[in-house]
């Protein structure tokens, strides 16, 4: 859903990638380096240093921003890319999640098996039939979710409690709510999809062969 509105910022995104294409960092170690900020985003927050972890945080999830830029600048752009940079985002936000397990470990549990359910709800539809990643009506995507756990970490780090309970715990619970939401949508469309594949005799031939 949020993710929607990133044509909005695009300007400002090119601006930021523009050094790293003129200085030839390759698209893939700009991807790559979320891993290792997501990894010491963890730690902070493991260690409840939540004002430098939600700084960090926020740069690792910037990096989802400038990759695809930088390949564009660099006329880099390739399908493998493209599947490589969604790959590496999903391993960002399981590392960011886990940073909360000692904290939250149910919360943080069920943020990351429902964020990952989310994602194979969508992806598994390419294996039935013809699909993309557009026009999915559904909320709970990456961007919303890392939303919603940015602003439980920034407001962790002010030291604000939202109805008596600690910011960042409520945040993986609204993750785990949207991700439940997010996903009976995706099951919906996926059905719709299905279905609309049937009548025009679309299915991929492995699934009419069965």
């Amino acid at each position: 859903m949020i993710g929607r509105l990133r044509a909005r910022f695009k300007p400002l995104v090119r601006r930021v990638a523009m050094p790293l294409a003129r200085a030839g960092v390759p698209p893939w170690l700009v991807t790559v380096s979320a891993v290792p900020l997501a990894l010491l985003a963890a730690w902070c927050i493991d260690a409840r240093h939540f004002a430098v972890g939600f700084c960090i945080a926020l740069l690792a999830s910037l990096v989802d921003l400038i990759d695809g830029t930088v390949a564009e600048l660099q006329q880099r752009r390739s399908p493998f890319g493209n599947y490589y940079e969604t790959v590496v985002d999903k391993v960002v936000e399981v590392i960011l999640l886990s940073g909360t397990a000692r904290m939250c470990p149910l919360a943080a549990f069920l943020a990351c098996a429902t964020s990952l359910l989310v994602s194979f709800a969508k992806a598994r539809v390419g294996l039935v039939v013809i699909t993309d990643n557009r026009d999915w009506p559904a909320i709970g995507d990456r961007a919303d979710r890392l939303l919603v756990f940015l602003t439980g970490l920034f407001l962790a780090a002010c030291g604000y409690r939202v109805a008596g309970y600690h910011a960042l715990r409520v945040a993986l619970w609204a993750i785990v709510a949207l991700n439940l939401l997010g996903l009976q949508q995706r099951m919906a469309y996926a059905r719709t999809l299905i279905a609309r594949a049937e009548r025009e005799g679309s299915l991929l031939p492995y699934i009419t062969r069965q």
